[in-house]
């Protein structure tokens, strides 16, 4: 099942992150009937950059915490843990935590040490 989204939004965006803050409508047209034409199956982001809150969440994940104890780690409720935890997904384009903390290993969130 696709995700519909607005393309004339998504053209923006995409301009806007590679570098063009006044695209004109011609550009923005152009991208957008591109868009049009690939299929979305998950939701797009531009930003792959973790914020503090949520590079914690990854790590506690990482170290087997529940949302609940992840929360009294951190002096959160454990609905923004949940809330960082989806944005987390969202920005990797992961389907769970657990393929979360996989790509954080990749990509130089979480950082292995053998003990």
């Amino acid at each position: 099942m696709s995700i519909v989204y607005p393309c004339r939004h998504i053209a923006t965006q995409c301009l806007h992150h590679l570098g063009n803050p006044n695209p004109t409508p011609k550009q923005i047209r152009l991208l957008e009937s591109l868009i049009e034409q690939v299929p979305i199956s998950h939701r797009l982001s531009f930003d792959k950059r973790l914020n503090h809150q949520e590079t914690a969440c990854l790590y506690w994940a990482a170290q087997g915490k529940t949302q609940k104890e992840t929360a009294d780690i951190l002096a959160i409720k454990p609905t923004m843990v949940k809330t960082y935890r989806r944005t987390i997904c969202e920005k990797l384009a992961c389907s769970s935590i657990t393929h979360a903390v996989y790509k954080g290993l990749l990509l130089g969130y979480l950082h292995f040490s053998p003990t």
